[in-house]
């Protein structure tokens, strides 16, 4: 499995090109209905049309250059709004990029431009450190390896697109005592990375209750977390360690997780209608995170609830970000919302 997501990552490369560039060499022009980013780079014009998540980041890294000039007397008033970004999009499309070339100019900013194909997919500051989903796999397979010959991998939450990578792979099967639960869990690690400035580096300890697929993740002193900076020799060792150690930081999480079928959750009604909200999930979110709980108002129940809900879910997305919240929640953080994480 390893060896076909590396070649799967690696057949993206082919499309894949960074470009270094100043803003002062940036123009804009309409394609399409669409803004397109010239990029004078190679002796020539090269010609990139804009994802929705490029066309974001590149309002709002000229949002400060524009709200932090002296044209404005109330700066305070301005910031934050990014009407600025409502306005461009309601301008013909002439005028609008009359204006971001303006502002592309004044910044004199460098930035890194990822693009796929013909489209730019990611405008990043310079200081990015390019460390991509090929590489996070290679390294993953480097700890693999380093495990015990027979060590029985098996992957899970699978996810891998030219953007994105989540992978959870456990290592060996616990049984832990649950007073009419079950208590077969799968632990190992949970690694992935963006390539867009939409994810951290990170490789964290998972536990995944076997008979109904429950995962959970966690953030403890076992767990790899960075954003793409610094040193690539740091990442990588860094990453690898967590790997290695992350059967070392689900001991924490098990242990939780026998003690919380004896922690009772009074108002378990309440506390699931209150995350729902927080979180503007959908109503159909809290039935899952009731049925989950196996009628259990434990704090157990309530860990397995958001767990099961996460599996109902297509978004990779809210997925990961709610296998993370019932690890915090497990782990005593007691949080309602992923905005809290």
């Amino acid at each position: 499995m390893i060896t076909r997501l590396i070649d799967q990552a690696r057949s993206y490369k082919g499309h894949e090109k960074d470009y270094s560039v100043n803003t002062t060499n940036i123009g804009v022009s309409p394609v399409d209905g669409r803004l397109a980013l010239m990029t004078l780079l190679e002796g020539g014009v090269t010609m990139l049309g804009m994802t929705d998540w490029a066309l974001g980041q590149l309002y709002g890294r000229l949002e400060p250059v524009i709200f932090s000039t002296d044209d404005y007397d109330d700066k305070a008033a301005w910031r934050g709004k990014r009407t600025w970004k409502h306005y461009l999009e309601a301008c013909p499309r002439d005028l609008r990029a009359i204006h971001l070339e303006h502002w592309l100019n004044k910044a004199a900013q460098d930035w890194l431009v990822r693009a796929y194909d013909d489209q730019a997919r990611a405008i990043l500051s310079r200081q990015y450190a390019v460390v991509d989903i090929l590489e996070c796999l290679e390294w993953t397979k480097t700890a693999m390896d380093a495990q015990p010959h027979g060590t029985p991998f098996e992957f899970r939450n699978v996810y891998l697109t030219s953007d994105t990578l989540r992978l959870s792979v456990t290592m060996q099967n616990i049984t832990i005592p649950q007073d009419g639960h079950s208590g077969e869990y799968g632990t190992g690690f949970d690694i992935g990375t963006g390539e867009i400035g939409n994810h951290k580096l990170w490789a964290r300890p998972f536990v995944q209750r076997t008979h109904c697929m429950n995962s959970i993740v966690t953030k403890n002193e076992y767990a790899f977390e960075h954003r793409h900076v610094g040193s690539r020799q740091f990442l990588a060792s860094e990453f690898m360690d967590a790997i290695v150690h992350a059967i070392k930081g689900t001991e924490d999480l098990l242990r939780r997780l026998a003690a919380s079928i004896y922690e009772p959750m009074p108002d378990m009604n309440a506390i699931i209608a209150d995350m729902v909200k927080r979180n503007g999930w959908p109503q159909e979110t809290a039935v899952a995170i009731g049925a989950g709980t196996e009628q259990s108002e434990t704090l157990w129940g309530l860990v397995q609830g958001i767990s099961f809900a996460s599996t109902q879910v297509e978004d990779q997305e809210l997925r990961l970000d709610m296998d993370a919240l019932a690890g915090a929640v497990l782990m005593g953080r007691r949080l309602n919302s992923v905005e809290e994480l």
